[in-house]
């Protein structure tokens, strides 16, 4: 089966159930996906919870007394997507304009 599960697929947890999980050394990988954290645990069930818009997660787990040695044994992993988002935008936005400037130049 995929990494990449629908999130009717996937269990919702508790992001303290997830810190709890990492200070107990059951997370084997974690996945930040903007504000959603897709968590592998060592018995390879994933799960997910959620963060607050714009937090490190790094940050989350320090602030809430996890162990260095807990977050070192833990793969963590963050996807940027806002680098596909944002030359979505800019072709948005140029393309109506290059598909008028082409029209106008095949009309004359």
């Amino acid at each position: 089966m995929g990494f990449v599960r629908s999130i009717e697929e996937q269990n919702t947890v508790a992001l303290s159930q997830v810190i709890k999980d990492v200070n107990e050394g059951k997370v084997k990988q974690i996945t930040v996906l903007d504000n959603r954290l897709i968590v592998t645990k060592k018995d390879n069930t994933i799960v997910q919870t959620f963060k607050e818009p714009g937090s490190n997660v790094y940050q989350i787990f320090r602030d809430t007394g996890v162990s260095k040695e807990s977050l070192d044994r833990t793969n963590i992993t963050i996807k940027d997507e806002t680098g596909l988002n944002s030359w979505i935008n800019i072709l948005s936005a140029i393309l109506p304009v290059a598909l008028m400037i082409a029209f106008f130049y095949f009309l004359f």
